[in-house]
């Protein structure tokens, strides 16, 4: 279109391509703010600007392509898509170029409104428009303060000031350009609208597209917040030099520097920017003093504008108090910018060693401002349970000795307080193990220290998580050193005036006897019953042979061992007689080395440090030469710690006795010497009745009308004094007749035994001791165990301990239970620093509208919804704030999308499980001490990125669908420093391997591993998986693959495996090396694939220890194998195996085979050799010994064939097979019925209640036995008549929809 004019084409075509090349103009020229990422996009729309410049050159005058300098661009632009442009990511700026960038960025600036205007950003809803017309506003007044600042710097400062002390502010104003330079870079690249209607192509279509993400585009609309907030920051710098430098200017008096206000959000903003600056510094700075100076600088501002106080301080605006930050802000941006490698600027390190000394002292003058406002206040000290005592301490003096080893820039601010912690609570803690008579000022005291512990941890967690940390590093730490402080020298000054004391710890029952002051569950007002018990065994201690004599007593768990050996030990008579007495509890688990020390401190007053055990036992047995001791030995359970300590406790015929306690009759028959065991008699009626008396009303009387119902409560505790007692703690709750009654009918049971305090180097072998301890005491109560293991899977706890605990767990504000109820639900009510609630979907929705903060305090908090129903609840945006929080469960509410960026600021997690359709793994963000991690994800898979290597804590991991990508980390896993070796339990994770990619690559990092649940997937044919046996602690394995291309003929099992499950395997090839594993008894094949088709031959192999076979999915039809093949064999589970015709007749002769269960299998010849087999087997043995279970009903009820079905009295049905029941259904369950007690029946009603398609029916008779409507008595006529009423209901129900 030569010859044209202006008319003829376009003003906005014009107006458009002009923004477009002052765009290019800038970053071709000032290129080092591009990355990577962006100048990929740069060059994309570079191709498509080129063509649709071609396509309007004959459309635009000569006169107008000169004024556009076209050429010059075109070949600019041809460069770079053509990648001959080099990037010059180290641009050097003198002072013409920084007024010349400042210029260019200008011209950009005013181009931001329109791009924005004309691009993808601009969405037609009011909610945007309204944003978009602030952020076209706050960009006009960063472009005219950017302007100023140029002025500023151009006319009024540069040439009159040294350039030596224009350095920082040079910096500055560049770091502050470059960012203002990514923002119009973000909005240019952005802009997706059509250039030019006329000549749009479906690459100008295609043109960069829209902005999909809503982050970033709020990312965009509210950058010039944090723009403006540097601009502060060059505005600070430059009225420093006005008023140091430039004194007699104009502006140093003007209003730009009097009264200032700081932007919007300014100390968020300068916040973000220093932590920007933190992990700058992290990846440049030498270490050295200077450096770690800075670390602490930075945490302390972090804390600080994390924290600032809302309006004045020491009578000082905070505005004021904002700028000083924004000044050591600056100051550290300079430090930083002058030694990051790509920097232009080169400083000697001891110009910036002398700039990091001022940044000091700044520092310290802002750090002794605010000091000075929070000593003003009052710390007063919170409740927080004791529960834990001196194990409490214990921890927490481990955390401390680790902070202490750590050299980052927080740990280094807190250092001096930690240091000083570190120390106090030491000396109180050996001090409180020490000391030998406690009083109750020493109890109040004990309380106070414990309390002050969980204040410090507090204080210190809550300074690392930046939560309140100005108030807990200058008021609530400080003060919790002075009381401890001051609790020290109290306690010195005790011990002093009762020296010399004899060791003796008053609070850790596991160690010692709590003395007569002790407040425990038995003080000697509640000593019932055993005076005259107590008075017999005065006499045989004081009395009868002189030799060395051990009496045993004998009784059940809370029937009063412990008690009646206490009021011997205490008693006047026997301490006078004696010489010498030591008391120490032996326990389940007991450490000899420890035993022999506890009594040798008790005997001698002092304790000794002993490597040798021998040499221990020997010293102990010498000092107790010549003197008549009486040790009492409390809570035996075998006699190998009697052997262990015999030899040490010497005969000297003077009289010395000993106590030994246990619940074991042979274990008093085994240590006893002259005198027989003494076996506790349970407390009678009577006694039972006093003693509850005395827990509930003290000195009073019991009132008449609860005096019946005091009798049956006392009745019920079977003359238990413990029970008694836990009892009486209950119904003292309410005096009234009607819950006391309540009490006596749910107390069916009995309560036993506390567990003792076990230590242990393995945190899941200590929590099995432990729940092992309260099952052997009858605490809890087992409800299923694992068929194959016999490990406990369920426990359930009586009414009476639940609600015991729960009383106990208030008084103490240990935890707080909230269920179903929202008047329950009163934040503002409760202190407890660990919560339990179970709502429902309607409640959590109510919460969800109405919530208030949590207590900031709140350590562990579990969220369930009522059985049933599943919840969309997204609470992360609340439970995020919690950043104290160690415990979250959050599993029961599914929400949409979660990244571990959100819980980022939960550093302090050590267990989270959580529920999503999808979950991010942030590439940056790790909870640092997190263990366990549960991720249930359903819907898709969760890619583990390199960071998921360095989450060195990690114990238990559980993501659905997780994926490690082998090619992509290879890198990370592969570095000594990635090893996981505290992982434990790794489950539900794949792993994508091809070509020289090996699993075992990813398990060198993993070496600890007990169990693992894992899939592999292959991208190439015949991968090979190897080497698993470096697995050496390996004892559950889970492998599944997913296709048959995977080569596992080499595959390597580690030796110490008990259970294998393979899925998808060609288990011919590896049959041989799974039967040679030493230790394996379970083994499940599922899905297996064979090379000779529709048979499997075992041939000589042989399952030497196996217990276990379960075989699901085999698409065989002949098995060949024979007695020998699983000499041990115990249960064979064969499920969907439908092509299978028989089971080899030689499991006939297997001696140890119990049960073999049929599942959902179609072909009758297998039930018939199931049958065979088990009829063979009683003709040789004699007796009924295999149980055979075949599945029959609910797996009809699965068929299209069947009309409908009835399960009377149901056996071995799993809530499982009714997921699939297609058929109407009837259940009729007896009351009484160990296989499908009405627990279980309920459970498959919930399940057919969620299936409305199916028509169902449950019932559960009562008073009747399993099999009562087939085995009853004739002669029973309510026997009689309840089998035929379920007769009656199963003709009912078929007549109902069989047509």
């Amino acid at each position: 279109m030569s010859g044209g004019n202006l008319n003829s084409v376009k003003i906005d075509q014009i107006q458009t391509l002009e923004m477009e090349l002052r765009f290019f103009t800038t970053f071709l020229k000032y290129h080092h703010v591009l990355l990577p990422d962006s100048l990929v996009i740069i060059t994309k729309k570079a191709q498509l600007i080129a063509e649709m410049l071609h396509s309007v050159l004959g459309r635009i005058p000569n006169e107008y392509q000169i004024k556009l300098n076209i050429e010059r661009l075109v070949s600019q632009l041809r460069e770079l898509t053509e990648g001959n442009t080099s990037l010059r990511y180290k641009y050097e700026f003198n002072d013409s170029n920084l007024l010349e960038y400042m210029d260019c960025l200008n011209k950009n600036l005013n181009d931001v409104p329109m791009c924005v205007d004309r691009s993808d950003l601009s969405f037609k809803n009011e909610k945007l428009i309204l944003q978009e017309n602030r952020f076209s506003k706050q960009v006009k007044i960063l472009q005219k303060k950017m302007r100023f600042l140029r002025y500023l710097y151009a006319t009024e400062i540069r040439g009159y000031v040294d350039h030596e002390k224009l350095e920082c502010l040079e910096i500055l104003i560049q770091f502050m350009a470059n960012d203002v330079a990514q923002f119009c870079l973000a909005v240019w690249v952005n802009d997706g609208d059509e250039v030019d209607d006329d000549i749009a192509s479906d690459e100008v279509d295609d043109y960069l597209g829209p902005v999909e993400d809503e982050d970033e585009i709020d990312d965009i609309l509210s950058r010039p917040h944090y723009l403006l907030c540097l601009i502060a920051l060059v505005e600070l710098e430059i009225k420093k030099i006005f008023l140091g430098e430039l004194k007699a200017s104009k502006f140093t008096q003007s209003r730009n520097f009097k009264d200032k206000k700081l932007p919007k959000e300014f100390s968020k903003h300068l916040y973000n920017l220093l932590m920007y600056l933190r992990n700058k510094k992290m990846e440049n700075f030498c270490n050295n003093v200077y450096a770690r100076n800075i670390d602490v600088e930075i945490e302390f501002l972090l804390v600080f504008l994390s924290d600032v106080p809302n309006r004045f301080i020491n009578g000082k605006r905070v505005n004021e108090i904002l700028e000083k930050a924004g000044v050591l802000v600056g100051d550290v941006l300079c430090v930083i910018q002058k030694i990051i490698p790509s920097s232009i600027i080169k400083d000697d390190s001891s110009k910036i060693n002398l700039f990091t000394i001022q940044i000091l002292e700044k520092t310290e003058n802002l750090k002794a401002q605010v000091e000075r406002y929070y000593t003003s206040f009052k710390f007063i000290p919170s409740q927080f349970p004791t529960v834990g005592g001196l194990s409490f301490l214990v921890s927490l003096l481990k955390k401390m000795n680790e902070m202490l080893k750590l050299e980052s820039g927080l740990n280094l601010m807190i250092k001096p307080h930690i240091v000083i912690l570190e120390r106090e609570l030491s000396y109180l803690n050996s001090t409180f193990r020490d000391v030998e008579k406690v009083h109750h000022e020493h109890e109040d005291i004990l309380r106070a220290t414990i309390n002050l512990a969980y204040e410090a941890e507090v204080a210190i967690d809550s300074i690392i998580v930046q939560y309140n940390g100005l108030w807990h590093l200058f008021c609530s730490l400080p003060s919790i050193i002075k009381e401890i402080r001051h609790i020290s020298v109290k306690l010195t000054e005790m011990r002093l005036k009762n020296s010399p004391l004899k060791p003796f710890s008053m609070v850790e029952s596991s160690k010692h006897i709590p003395d007569q002051n002790h407040n425990s569950f038995m003080n000697d007002e509640d000593i019932v019953g055993f005076g005259i018990v107590a008075e017999k065994m005065i006499h045989s201690l004081t009395r009868g042979t002189n030799a060395l004599d051990v009496i045993p007593i004998v009784g059940m768990g809370g029937q009063g061992k412990t008690t009646c050996a206490r009021l011997l030990y205490n008693n006047e008579i026997i301490v006078s007689h004696f010489d010498v007495r030591a008391w120490c509890i032996i326990s389940q688990t007991y450490n000899r080395k420890e035993l022999l020390q506890d009594i040798f401190s008790q005997v001698t007053g002092f304790k000794v440090k002993v490597d040798e055990v021998g040499e221990l036992a020997d010293m102990l047995r010498k000092r107790l030469l010549g003197k008549r001791y009486f040790i009492v030995l409390d809570d035996m359970w075998d006699g190998m710690a009697w052997d262990d300590l015999k030899l040490s406790l010497p005969d000297g015929e003077n009289r010395s006795r000993i106590v030994v306690t246990t619940r074991l009759e042979k274990v008093g028959e085994y240590v006893k010497h002259h005198t027989n065991p003494y076996f506790l008699p349970f407390l009678t009626l009577k006694e039972s009745w006093e003693l509850l008396q005395i827990k509930v009303f003290q000195k009073k009387s019991c009132p008449s009308e609860l005096y019946d119902v005091s009798l049956e409560v006392a009745r019920r505790c079977k003359g238990l004094p413990l029970v008694v007692i836990l009892v009486a703690g209950i119904i003292k709750k309410k005096m009234e007749e009607s819950w006391w009654h309540e009490v006596k009918d749910a107390l069916f049971s009995y309560l036993e035994g506390f567990v003792q305090n076990v230590e242990s180097g393995r945190l899941e072998e200590a929590a099995e001791g432990y729940l092992t301890d309260l099952i052997s005491s009858n605490v809890i109560m087992v409800s299923k165990r694992g068929r194959y293991s016999g490990k406990v899977k369920y426990c359930q706890v009586h009414d009476i301990v639940l609600h015991f605990c729960l009383e106990r767990s208030r008084e103490e504000k240990f935890m707080l239970a909230v269920k179903g109820n929202y008047s329950n639900f009163k934040l503002s009510d409760w202190k407890e620093s660990r919560v339990s609630f179970s709502f429902s979907n309607e409640l959590s929705e109510i919460a969800s509208k109405t919530w208030k903060p949590f207590h900031q305090h709140l350590r562990s908090l579990r969220m369930t919804l009522i059985k049933g129903e599943v919840s969309n609840w997204n609470s992360f945006s609340q439970f995020s704030k919690l950043r104290l929080l160690k415990v979250l469960n959050l599993s029961s509410h599914i929400v949409g999308r979660l990244s571990s960026a959100t819980l980022q600021p939960l550093i302090h997690l050590k267990y989270l499980a959580v529920c999503a359709r999808k979950f991010d793994f942030h590439p940056e963000s790790h909870l640092p001490h997190i263990e366990t991690l549960i991720v249930l994800c359903p819907f898709r898979r969760t890619v583990l990125p390199p960071i998921f290597w360095k989450m060195k804590t990690l114990r238990h991991v559980e993501i659905n669908h997780a994926v490690f990508d082998l090619k992509n980390n290879k890198k990370w896993i592969s570095e000594e420093s990635s090893k996981l070796e505290n992982l434990r339990i790794l489950k539900q994770v794949a792993i994508k391997i091809g070509g020289d990619d090996n699993v075992d690559v990813l398990l060198r990092t993993c070496p600890n591993l007990q169990e693992l649940e894992i899939g592999i997937l292959c991208d190439e044919d015949s991968v090979e998986i190897c080497q698993l046996e470096s697995l050496t602690q390996l004892q559950i394995l889970r492998l599944s693959i997913d296709s048959f291309r995977l080569n596992v003929s080499k595959l390597h099992l580690p030796s110490n495996l008990k259970k294998l499950v393979l899925w998808g395997a060609r288990i011919e090839s590896i049959v041989s090396s799974i039967a040679r594993l030493p230790s394996l008894e379970y083994l499940q094949l599922v899905l297996p694939t064979f090379i000779q088709l529709k048979e499997w031959c075992l041939g000589d192999v042989t399952f030497h220890k196996l217990k276990l076979l379960k075989l699901e999915y085999l698409n065989i039809s002949r098995w060949d194998a024979s007695e020998e093949s699983f000499p041990l064999l115990e249960r064979l589970v064969i499920k969907k195996c439908h092509e299978l015709e028989e089971i080899p007749l030689g499991f006939a002769d297997i001696q140890t085979l119990k049960q073999i269960k049929l599942v959902q299998c179609k072909n009758k010849s297998l039930e018939a050799s199931a049958l065979k087999i088990k009829e063979e087997a009683e003709a040789i043995g004699g007796s009924d010994i295999i149980d055979l279970i075949v599945k029959v009903v609910a797996q009809l009820a699965m068929s299209e064939n069947i009309q409908a079905a009835v399960l009377l009295h149901p056996s071995f049905v799993s809530v499982d097979d009714f997921k699939e029941v297609d058929a109407p259904i009837a259940i009729l369950g007896a009351e009484i019925d160990h296989l499908s007690p009405p627990e279980l029946v309920k459970q498959f009603e919930e399940i057919l209640s969620s299936k409305p398609e199916v028509d169902s029916f449950v019932k559960i008779y009562p008073g009747v036995a399993h099999g009562w409507t087939v085995r009853y008595n004739v002669e029973d006529e309510k026997a009689v008549q309840s089998a035929e009423e379920a007769h009656q209901d199963m003709l009912n129900w078929f007549a109902k929809h069989v047509k």
